[in-house]
């Protein structure tokens, strides 16, 4: 009883996890709390472990700022959702005024929308980004809708969004937070995560225009121009991070120099996020200074891989007795660098019997992982395969497997013995006729003595 109370509680935490923070960072973490130990430039700034969400460092990370293109995560994996990305688009006249940095799209061009999409995040096109929300809402105001409906979804808290490519508006707003959640979210497409790390792309030719090359605003991934040397703490390096997987800058006048950038290195990959610095050289050295700080002071230690087979549970009335259960995702956690892997615990606690029907994926227990005994990670286990309702015999604790063998005996000895009995009848009918023939030969000399 005690283990089922137990297996309900965290089944529930584990629901609330997967419906409220799945994709958002935990400001919860034991790392949360902790300032940066320098003077930026930005004036909000994070750094988290992009693989657990935990925390590292942050400065005014919850203090609403002005995203500018940054908002283009958040329309790019909106269009990657709802879109076929190898449709073809007719740009309309209110996506070419888009001002910023635009492909100088023209009324009437046709394009397809998978390279609008690289344009929207490597270039950072504020007029691709239109066509974009044209293309999943219809309108600019319809999609902003969506933009928000989904920001909260993967939980933001803090941003509104009124257009698809941040271009100042007063009510457009975010959080160093939220932009990390967002990151997270998106990063976990293959598609997005693929094309923040392009450092250029060539669009074939349109209707109305010849090939584009477009070359990425993350200097991150590419830059190794001497006049674009920054200096990172005392270091006067390149831009160019080793390790750097994207993703997204953004500047106005009103939002500053924006970053949000990610790298990965061994098992570890870091996301930072820079707000409000008053020049693109000033967001990168931010950016170089903070990844640096994350690889230096944590490191990502993996627990399990998803599909990892945890047990079995028993089944109720199934046409199996048990089904395996298993990790639906990867499970990681967030240690100091000095840390040992020994304060990583774990407990793995499965339901004792279910009732079939069981669908492939359903939770049937939990995976909790303790840090120093603290619970930091509460994750789903789920059923391997899916189990039907079984026959009869399954009410008698008995499985389908089994109860197709119990059949086939049976059905064996039932033939054995209509094979016994026909051959009874046979030889009774035999006996029969033969003592019929004998009494008529008997008979038969009676009468021809007589």
């Amino acid at each position: 009883m005690k283990r089922k109370i137990t297996s309900i509680i965290l089944s529930i935490a584990t629901l609330f996890t997967a419906v409220f923070a799945v994709f958002a960072i935990n400001t919860q973490s034991s790392f949360a709390d902790s300032s940066i130990p320098f003077k930026l430039y930005s004036d909000s700034a994070l750094v988290c472990d992009m693989k657990t969400g935990d925390v590292l460092y942050s400065l005014n990370a919850s203090e609403r700022r002005y995203p500018a293109s940054t908002t283009k995560m958040l329309t790019a994996i909106l269009a990657i959702e709802n879109l076929n990305l190898d449709d073809v688009v007719t740009v309309d006249k209110e996506a070419t005024r888009a001002g910023g940095n635009s492909l100088k799209l023209k009324s009437g061009e046709k394009i397809v929308l998978r390279d609008l999409l690289y344009a929207t995040l490597v270039v950072s096109a504020n007029d691709g980004a239109v066509v974009l929300a044209k293309a999943v809402s219809g309108n600019v105001e319809e999609f902003a809708k969506l933009m928000n409906k989904k920001a909260e979804e993967i939980g933001c808290t803090g941003s509104h969004f009124v257009n698809p490519n941040g271009l100042h508006e007063d009510d457009h707003y975010t959080t160093a937070y939220d932009l990390a959640t967002i990151a997270m979210y998106c990063m976990k497409n293959e598609t997005f995560r693929d094309i923040v790390s392009h450092e250029s792309y060539d669009m074939p030719a349109t209707n109305m225009s010849k090939e584009r090359h477009v070359s990425s605003t993350n200097w991150l991934l590419y830059d190794t121009v001497d006049s674009h040397k920054v200096y990172a703490g005392s270091e006067y390096r390149y831009c160019k991070y080793d390790g750097c997987i994207g993703i997204k800058t953004g500047q106005t006048s009103e939002a500053g120099c924006c970053l949000v950038a990610a790298a990965t290195r061994d098992d570890t990959t870091v996301l930072t996020v820079c707000l409000h610095a008053s020049n693109t050289f000033e967001r990168f050295s931010d950016a170089i200074r903070l990844l640096d700080l994350g690889f230096s002071s944590f490191k990502t230690v993996q627990q399990y891989q998803a599909n990892t087979e945890l047990g079995t549970v028993k089944v109720k009335k199934g046409s199996v007795k048990t089904v395996t259960a298993v990790l639906n995702e990867d499970i990681y956690a967030t240690l100091l660098k000095n840390e040992s892997t020994s304060i990583i615990t774990t407990e793995i606690s499965l339901e004792e019997k279910i009732k079939a029907p069981v669908e492939e994926g359903q939770q049937i227990g939990t995976v909790t992982v303790y840090k120093s005994g603290e619970p930091i990670i509460v994750a789903a286990a789920v059923a391997k395969e899916a189990v039907p309702e079984g026959g009869f015999l399954s009410n008698f604790g008995i499985d389908d497997a089994t109860a197709a063998k119990i059949k086939k005996v049976i059905s064996i000895i039932l033939i054995i013995i209509l094979l016994f009995i026909i051959g009874l009848t046979i030889w009774v009918i035999y006996m029969k006729i033969k003592i019929k023939k004998k009494k008529e030969r008997k008979a038969a000399r009676l009468k021809e003595k007589q």
